[in-house]
């Protein structure tokens, strides 16, 4: 990009659903109490509910932001090289895990 073109920030706007995966190695009885199957992903229905808490409080986790709207942007942002101009406005319901 050329180096005179100014860019303000918040000047590329996603608006879309966020998705977050939560990414942790667990034993074979964690796998086992849920239900799941090791190196898999799932869409988690009301038999994983508790599934969030326990992953969470009892294994070391990592957060990874996605959804085609966030990756979109985060790939945007990284072919522009100007902090803040790709932003992205996200759903209440992830407020919880502070991401």
């Amino acid at each position: 990009m050329p180096s005179d073109v100014k860019l303000s920030e918040g000047l590329l706007l996603g608006l879309g659903n966020p998705l977050l995966d939560i990414s942790a190695t667990v034993d074979a009885s964690f796998l086992e109490k849920y239900n799941l199957k090791a190196n898999n992903a799932i869409l988690a229905d009301e038999k994983h509910k508790d599934l969030y808490e326990d992953l969470i409080k009892n294994n070391n986790v990592d957060y990874i932001a996605g959804g085609s709207t966030q990756n979109t942007l985060r790939v945007a942002q990284w072919l522009i090289e100007k902090p803040k101009v790709a932003v992205f406005i996200r759903g209440k319901e992830l407020e919880h895990y502070d991401v």
